[in-house]
């Protein structure tokens, strides 16, 4: 008898492979948003509720909340390669660029200073449940 393997249809993965593209590129877009309007909210629905990339909006509500200034910096994407597993989980691997950050009390003193990278390499685990795919872990890689 022949056996027969599942192989997954190219046109769902291709769509499943966009989607999870699409996801990160929100994020960062969201992550910029945030840090310019000290408004992290955009980014909570992107991520399940244990990821690690949580601490970027608890990062920015602490600017919110002591009144922090921030220089506002940027990351800028330099690009986005996404495997999909299976239409439950992917990886994506990001380069990106962030300028300078630096964190002062409302009087000037800085308290933070966060320096500039240029290539840096992050690892994102992206989960999908029932309809949209999420960020599950976020890794800087060296």
């Amino acid at each position: 008898p022949a056996v027969v393997v599942d192989s997954p249809d190219p046109v769902q993965t291709n769509d499943l492979k966009e989607r999870a593209e699409d996801l990160v590129r929100q994020y960062f877009a969201e992550m910029n948003y945030a840090i310019l309007t000290e408004d992290p909210t955009g980014l909570e629905p992107l991520s399940i509720p244990r990821c690690p990339c949580r601490s970027f909006e608890q990062l920015v509500e602490r600017i919110r909340r002591e009144d922090l200034k921030t220089n506002a910096s940027k990351f800028w994407l330099q690009s986005v390669q996404v495997t999909v597993r299976d239409e439950h989980s992917a990886v994506a691997d990001v380069v990106y660029d962030i300028d300078e950050q630096v964190l002062r009390r409302s009087t000037g003193v800085p308290i933070v200073q966060y320096p500039a990278e240029h290539g840096a390499h992050a690892s994102l685990s992206l989960v999908r449940g029932e309809g949209d795919w999420r960020i599950a872990n976020m890794a800087k890689r060296p």
